[in-house]
């Protein structure tokens, strides 16, 4: 029997890459173009049962590891070089391992920081099930913004050998890259924006851009909160580890 149940996984293994193959690109084409259309198509993925849910499509959670948080990481190819860079900011020894936890952590604190805060609006205590919708309406925000940070990271890191000798490859390199992650940026606060306007409770919150900008501004606050606590706690476990190791 192992044996036919190894096959057996195998073939739903290449057959989910081959519909995650189909159906990524078509979703993040509706999320790209469609950012107010978000927030009811999870919605209404959530009246179904949970078995049902996203059978004719990829959970968000999924979406957001393959479609955002794997091509970031394939973009940073030469980590040493980010380390080196990061470690120069933070004064810190620690090596790239530590860094890619840390990073890890700072990126998928954004969608926990943006849902948490938006569930603190809905003055429902913490509901889980809310939580659950809420976090996987980030993760499909999140997704388009980390993607396009990989290809304007990608193409400035890319090494044109067949354009070497021009001086403005660079240049051009660095526009380019800034143009992406300005586009990156700008649809981030817009698409966060419709979905903080359509969560805001309208019997408490009348003025809605003025309640936006502030839920938008303290949901960054918490994100990065939440990241230099993992900073310090990190820090303390290793030196901790550090410590004991020395003893």
């Amino acid at each position: 029997m192992g044996i036919f149940k190894l096959i057996d996984f195998i073939e739903n293994l290449i057959l989910s890459i081959a519909w995650w193959i189909i159906i990524i690109p078509k979703t993040m084409f509706v999320t790209l173009f469609k950012p107010t259309k978000i927030s009811s198509y999870i919605s209404a993925q959530w009246r179904l049962s949970r078995q049902d849910r996203f059978k004719n499509g990829i959970s968000p959670i999924l979406f957001f590891l393959l479609a955002g948080f794997t091509p970031l990481f394939i973009s940073f190819y030469n980590w040493s070089n980010v380390s080196d860079f990061l470690i120069s900011i933070l004064h810190s020894t620690w090596g790239t391992e530590t860094i890619i936890i840390v990073l890890s952590l700072f990126i998928i604190s954004g969608p926990i920081a943006f849902a948490f805060v938006l569930l603190f609006l809905q003055k429902k205590g913490t509901d889980k099930e809310l939580f659950e919708y809420l976090f996987s309406v980030q993760c499909l925000i999140f997704t388009p913004v980390l993607l396009l940070i990989s290809i304007g990271n990608i193409f400035y890191m890319f090494y044109f050998e067949f354009v070497i000798l021009f001086w403005y490859v660079d240049i051009i390199k660095l526009v380019v890259s800034i143009f992406i992650f300005s586009i990156a940026f700008l649809w981030f606060i817009i698409a966060e924006s419709i979905v903080i306007i359509q969560h805001l409770p309208a019997e408490k919150y009348r003025h809605k851009t003025i309640s936006t900008i502030l839920v938008f501004i303290f949901s960054v606050c918490l994100w990065i909160g939440i990241v230099l606590a993992y900073y310090f706690i990190l820090g303390w476990i290793l030196e901790l580890l550090n410590t004991a190791i020395i003893a």
